[in-house]
């Protein structure tokens, strides 16, 4: 189904209401939990904390991100709705990558050399992964990440997961996040971070 110039600008409005939402909770308003939590702010989260400590250790620094969205809807809901699902999933991952890239840099931004730190662009992982025939959506796993992040050049990763789930009266959006060391495959952190629509 093609979504007309209206349903589209929805769409877009809806998701940069979502991303809102995720931003406040990543900057740190959102609680914390026992070995996760919801904030990347300062060093206040396992991710925060193990990204500050990276910033601070004097080594070169690259990482790459990637993830996956997912949904427990079915496809007819989102057409009720006058969107297409892989509209909407591609949409969804465009604009979360895109707040994940802006937090990692954020973080980074006052480290005394700032040549020390690479974030790996798009075009980049996503030229990666279709060499390694992985989708956008998927395919990141257990396995292969420790191979994906040597193809691309990175030091660690940052992998993300977003489910969009149905409550009897609302939608959750459930963000997932891992940073991991490359060259030992090590989960430094993780957060877990839940937004109700």
């Amino acid at each position: 189904m093609e979504l007309g110039e209206d349903g589209y600008m929805a769409k877009r409005i809806y998701l940069s209401a979502i991303l809102v939402t995720a931003y406040i909770a990543l900057a740190g308003c959102a609680h914390t939990q026992t070995r996760e939590s919801h904030s990347w702010k300062g060093s206040n989260s396992p991710i925060g904390h193990a990204l500050h400590d990276l910033k601070n250790s004097g080594q070169s620094v690259i990482i790459a991100i990637l993830g996956d969205v997912d949904t427990e809807f079915s496809s007819e809901y989102y057409e009720n709705q006058g969107l297409d699902l892989n509209h909407w999933k591609k949409g969804a991952y465009q604009d979360t990558l895109a707040l994940y890239e802006e937090r990692v840099t954020e973080a980074f931004r006052n480290i005394k050399d700032f040549r020390n730190f690479k974030l790996v662009d798009r075009a980049t992982i996503e030229k990666e992964l279709q060499e390694l025939k992985l989708s956008e959506s998927g395919a990141i796993t257990e396995q292969n990440r420790v191979q994906v992040g040597k193809l691309l050049g990175a030091t660690h990763l940052i992998i993300f997961h977003l489910m969009e789930s149905p409550t009897k009266t609302s939608t959750i959006d459930t963000y997932t996040s891992r940073l991991i060391n490359v060259e030992s495959g090590e989960v430094l952190a993780s957060q877990i971070y839940s937004t109700e629509k």
